[in-house]
């Protein structure tokens, strides 16, 4: 009696944990910031928008100053009224760095890297994680060699005690082995009609939906906009965007739908609220307790 009691009593905590996880694997708006801060524009200012939503949806800001962290007096007055912003609306930022396929000097990424650690973080700002872009695909043992080098001095070297985010932009199917060198693997950016057409690596569907992005841009109106989220779902990817911006610069205003889009992402979440999780846990862990005293004066 007392093992069937205990069974359906874990088997309870097991369907709660569940639910939390599913709720913490909702999607997430991941936005390449690449527009300049000019706050004195309120017409082209977008930053403003971006922290907004953020009382809607998660939103985590690529930040770029200057294809990647800008020289010995980055971030300016206009960036750090733009990151304190975004700050001040609970937005996590990380900083974009360019690694060219593999063949970027390694101390000169890991230089990008300690100054966005260094000048990005102050009390009214954080940056807290690396965007890498132009990533390889390659299996080729000194690329994968990299690759991890980079991952590890983010996460566990003492000279970048604030970064502990990664995400690794591939823009295409990327091998399964990169998912151990980065939160986050975008395994897709380009246009939408080809999004429609693409087909992601199986094994994705062996993985939680957040260690997967995808960038989707020239998705001309919002019914595109809504079926390319949808797909997003489908696919199992956690991170993504859709904009309907084009080539050559894709990411540098906002999408004309905006608005419909932070509507739509915030709709596929559906909050357990912690305390409901915690109190129920709470409760049972009580009540197991005093079952088993019970059980133990037999």
């Amino acid at each position: 009696m007392k093992k069937i009691f205990v069974l359906i009593s874990l088997g309870f905590l097991s369907t709660l944990s569940m639910i939390r996880d599913a709720n913490a694997s909702n999607l997430n708006l991941l936005y390449p910031l690449y527009s300049y801060p000019n706050w004195y524009s309120p017409e082209s200012y977008i930053w403003d928008d971006i922290a907004a939503a953020t009382k809607a949806i998660r939103i985590t800001a690529i930040v770029n100053p200057d294809n990647g962290p800008g020289l010995i007096n980055s971030p300016n007055d206009d960036y750090q009224n733009g990151l304190t912003e975004l700050a001040n609306n609970n937005a996590q930022m990380i900083g974009y760095v360019p690694t060219n396929y593999g063949n970027r000097n390694i101390n000169d990424v890991k230089a990008d890297i300690l100054k966005y650690n260094r000048d990005f973080n102050t009390q009214d700002y954080q940056v807290t994680g690396i965007f890498f872009d132009e990533v390889s695909v390659s299996t080729d043992s000194q690329l994968l060699n990299y690759y991890q080098e980079l991952y590890q001095f983010v996460k566990n070297s003492i000279d970048t005690p604030i970064l502990d985010f990664v995400v690794f932009n591939h823009g295409t199917n990327t091998p399964e082995i990169y998912f151990n060198w980065a939160d986050v693997n975008i395994i897709y950016e380009d246009s939408f009609s080809n999004w429609t057409r693409y087909t992601p690596d199986s094994y994705i569907n062996n993985y939680y939906s957040d260690g997967f992005g995808a960038l989707v841009y020239s998705a001309e109106e919002a019914t595109d906009m809504e079926v390319a989220l949808d797909l997003i779902l489908d696919r199992n990817i956690g991170y993504a965007f859709i904009t309907d911006d084009s080539l050559p610069n894709p990411w540098d205003k906002l999408p004309s739908y905006w608005n419909e889009e932070v509507v739509f992402i915030s709709s596929t979440t559906v909050p357990i609220p912690s305390a409901i999780y915690f109190l129920g846990t709470g409760l049972m862990m009580i009540f197991v307790r005093r079952q088993l005293q019970n059980f133990s004066n037999y």
